[in-house]
């Protein structure tokens, strides 16, 4: 299972077939995703970048997760206004200036190994 499903918290996705009644997910009155809040679920491993390709994302919060978060693509999320990463051991901020192409405002990266500082083009 992608991002060691098995471990998760348990959760009713198998057992309901609208995602939008999904545990953590959180969608708008179309009935698109825009909401994901797995935040301590249990992840590991990398999340697929097609996750950024869902159009109305917002909100991203995947703290508390040991994963390995890739920001190559994120700037497909148009409308992502908050992404949360604290504590997920994130190492590496390489391609983080993709956030400069979102809406992005607010940014969580506390409690975890960078040793990296933020691109200027974030701040304008």
């Amino acid at each position: 299972n992608a991002l060691g499903g098995v471990n998760w918290q348990e959760n009713n996705w198998e057992d309901e077939p609208d995602e939008c009644k999904w545990d953590g997910i959180g969608c708008n009155e179309n009935g698109d995703v825009d909401v994901i809040e797995l935040n301590h679920f249990g992840l590991y491993g990398t999340p697929p970048s097609q996750i950024f390709a869902l159009p109305e994302l917002r909100i991203l919060d995947l703290s508390e997760n040991f994963i390995q978060f890739e920001f190559d693509g994120i700037e497909m999320a148009q409308n992502l206004e908050v992404l949360d990463l604290f504590s997920t051991g994130l190492k590496s901020i390489d391609n983080i200036d993709q956030l400069a192409s979102t809406s992005i405002n607010t940014l969580v990266l506390s409690s975890n190994d960078i040793n990296e500082e933020l691109p200027d083009v974030l701040w304008s």
